[in-house]
């Protein structure tokens, strides 16, 4: 860990089941909720690790276009702006974010994600 790196807070969620036994020898079980939180650190904040430890960024691949789809979204007039890692719709801005379209597996599955927003 380089010194003067901070963690960021994960919390794990699960729940176990658990027997009790009363005063008259009775057993019964109830579940209990439970939380568990842990420092984590991202690999960057961390001076030699193992290559095995940082994963390599894909190459980005070219997704195709498909000429219909292209064709009906442009008809609709719809501003469609394409940065980020997230697709929305901003009412407040009336447009369309959507993520670059070499972050979709391919063209179906961007223009899906398009139609849906």
């Amino acid at each position: 860990m380089r010194k003067g790196e901070h963690g960021s807070l994960v919390v794990y969620a699960d729940k176990f089941t658990k027997t009790d036994t009363d005063d008259k020898g009775q057993q019964s079980e109830r579940v209990v909720p439970f939380l568990k939180g842990y420092t984590v650190f991202n690999v960057e904040q961390v001076d030699g690790l193992p290559d095995h430890f940082c994963g390599k960024a894909e190459a980005p691949h070219s997704v195709e276009r498909l000429p219909q789809a292209e064709a009906h979204f442009a008809a609709t007039g719809a501003v469609i702006q394409h940065s980020g890692n997230r697709a929305f719709y901003a009412r407040s801005r009336d447009l369309v974010q959507m993520p670059p379209r070499e972050s979709f597996r391919d063209a179906e599955s961007y223009a899906a994600n398009l139609a849906h927003e």
